[in-house]
């Protein structure tokens, strides 16, 4: 029988007790894995914002975070108003963008007022979104900031709408397909006027014609910060975190609906190693 072994070598044999000794060491290692928050105000975003003027085709927002069902309200056939608790996920919302200084954080408007009973999923109608865009939000925008700012942002929903989808439509006109058939646009917004244009926001949806906005609320969420925030010990981890959030939040505006997941994690300390196997011989050992 060939085995790839001459004669006159010597045949190597493995000694599990000796060869794969197990460590006894082990590190621990403190890191904020996700946040949450309502803040007050949009200025709690202190070097601006990314703003995203379209809606996202599937929300990034998938799950209840781990938090209470909140209120929310909706009106059955007959006209009737109801209020029932529904999971954070399933309150119709926007992503309005992400915190600059620290994109992990996204920033969201939720819309308690707009639930339906029979609703499949939280992405906002296209009539309430048009509605939200062009009676309230773009207004507040064209507003608060300058001339200078405005003439780069979008003027309408279907202004939004089509800058989004304009280089997908040229695509498909040359016959290719390199790119999606819509894209997620973002602009910046400058932190200065962020506090005028929340407060207006909250003006008009008092007015008549809004009301079904009024309780519009903000959600700050960031996830996935384990390997960013990570570190040794409890106070080099959130130094490290806190060099991230005091950047760019302003803890004015962040009320006592904070929280923070934090994680302690146990691992060997010698480094990874990878084994390379061979689907065929892998499927010889199943």
């Amino acid at each position: 029988m060939f085995c790839g072994i001459d004669s006159r070598d010597e045949i190597p044999r493995i000694c599990l007790s000796e060869d794969d000794r197990v460590t006894d060491d082990a590190g621990v290692s403190f890191d904020v894995d996700s946040i949450i928050a309502f803040p007050s105000c949009l200025a709690v975003a202190k070097q601006g914002i990314r703003w995203s003027p379209t809606r996202m085709t599937v929300s990034d927002l998938q799950s209840d975070l781990h938090l209470r069902s909140r209120p929310v309200t909706y009106f059955d056939a007959t006209g009737r108003q109801h209020q029932v608790h529904r999971p954070v996920h399933q309150t119709p919302h926007y992503t309005f963008g992400r915190v600059v200084g620290f994109e992990d954080i996204s920033l969201y408007f939720l819309f308690p007022d707009l639930y339906r009973e029979e609703q499949k999923c939280s992405r906002l109608r296209d009539e309430d979104f048009r509605l939200w865009m062009d009676g309230i939000l773009l207004p507040a925008i064209y507003q608060c900031y300058s001339s200078a700012h405005v003439q780069h942002y979008p003027s309408s929903y279907d202004h939004s709408r089509y800058n989004s989808t304009a280089r997908g439509v040229e695509r498909l006109a040359q016959r290719v397909h390199p790119v999606a058939r819509e894209q997620q646009l973002v602009y910046y917004l400058p932190p200065e006027a962020l506090a005028d244009v929340w407060a207006n926001i909250l003006a008009t949806v008092q007015e008549p014609g809004f009301q079904q906005f009024q309780d519009v609320t903000i959600l700050l969420q960031a996830k996935n910060l384990k390997v960013l925030t990570k570190d040794i010990t409890w106070e080099k981890m959130v130094s490290r975190f806190q060099e991230y959030w005091a950047n760019a939040i302003d803890e004015s505006h962040i009320t006592a609906d904070l929280y923070f997941d934090i994680g302690k994690e146990t691992c060997p300390q010698p480094a990874s190693k990878v084994m390379l196997s061979h689907q065929t011989a892998m499927a010889k050992v199943e």
